[in-house]
């Protein structure tokens, strides 16, 4: 759809199942998505013609994106499986099997060939999208890893976890950096704030805590009096946070003060 006028440009048809999920490559000139039918696909923005249909997966397709320049797409499913896909063929380089049957958060550098993703045995794996080789692990968490982020410059991974904590690790070596502890519930997103040096991380508890991504200190803590955050956005270049709750309101935090 075009914005502004609210016209339709194209209609991209081919999927048999749902559309679970859908991507722009860099320049925006092509779409990849996502199906409960267990192919990912490639269009062409404008016409809405097919470009690759990538065929491999055996579940749902959970979430898809574009990688390096990109000449490759990523897509996750519920199978336990992130596959690498030649976007102009559909063409498949790589599979990264999670052994333990279901990857349970994922994140993609979209300007590497690198992605993240966590698993239910407390584990945040990082692998090379063209080789399929396992780059580092990192283990700590005591939960399932609900959600992972790239820090802006692509050096740390953020994570969050069903046992409240949210950690920050060097995504070469593995090895962890700080521990974020102070939830009372499981936490469900986590993002990074400003340049780099502040995480935020949003958990059931209905609070969302600012922590200082080196040392893991509480910076501020968002509360949000009814109990709980149904939505949430962040500004990764700036220190604000926006919320919405069940009460219908919106509020615009600063991640620094709280206020």
């Amino acid at each position: 759809w075009e914005a502004s006028s609210g016209n339709e440009i194209s209609c991209c048809q081919g999927h048999s199942g749902s559309v679970t999920c859908a991507s722009w490559s860099p320049d925006g000139k092509l779409i990849a998505s996502g199906s409960s039918d267990g192919t990912a696909r490639v269009w062409e923005a404008s016409s809405g013609n097919e470009i690759s249909c990538c065929q491999g997966h055996t579940g749902i397709i959970e979430s898809v994106a574009w990688l390096g320049s990109g000449k490759m797409i990523a897509s996750e499913s519920f199978d336990g499986t992130v596959r690498v896909w030649e976007a102009s063929s559909g063409r498949q380089i790589s599979c990264l099997n999670d052994d333990n049957g279901y990857t349970k958060s994922i994140a993609f550098v979209q300007s590497s060939e690198l992605i993240v993703f966590g698993s239910w045995d407390g584990t945040v794996r990082v692998w090379e999208a063209s080789s399929g080789n396992e780059i580092s692990c990192c283990q700590g968490h005591s939960g399932s890893v609900t959600c992972a982020s790239w820090s802006p410059d692509g050096k740390l991974i953020a994570s969050g976890s069903s046992d409240g904590t949210a950690r920050v690790w060097e995504a070469s070596s593995g090895n962890e950096i700080s521990c974020c502890q102070g939830h009372t519930g499981i936490i469900e997103s986590v993002a990074w704030l400003g340049s780099g040096k502040m995480i935020a991380s949003e958990s059931f508890d209905g609070t969302v805590r600012v922590w200082e991504a080196s040392s893991g200190r509480q910076i501020s803590c968002l509360n949000d009096d009814n109990g709980y955050t149904k939505s949430i956005a962040f500004v990764q270049s700036s220190e604000l946070i926006v919320f919405g709750s069940w009460d219908g309101t919106v509020r615009v935090w600063e991640a620094s003060s709280g206020n």
